[in-house]
C-alpha cells in the first residue's frame, strides 16, 4: 500500500512506522511492569471483611 503513495507521503509513512516500531517494546514493558505492580499490591492487601 505504501508503494502506491506519492514519494513524500511514502517517506512520512515509513518514518512514522519506524518510530512506532521502536516505541512499541517500551510500551509493552511499561504495561507488564504495571500489571506486576497491581498483582503485588492485590496480594499485599488483606481480604475485605
Amino acid at each position: 500500500m505504501v508503494t502506491k503513495m506519492p514519494i513524500a507521503m511514502q517517506n512520512s509513512m515509513q518514518a512514522i512506522q519506524a518510530s512506532t516500531m521502536n516505541i512499541a517494546p517500551e510500551f509493552n514493558k511499561i504495561i507488564a511492569d504495571g500489571k506486576q505492580q497491581l498483582i503485588a499490591l492485590d496480594k499485599a492487601q488483606p481480604p475485605a471483611k
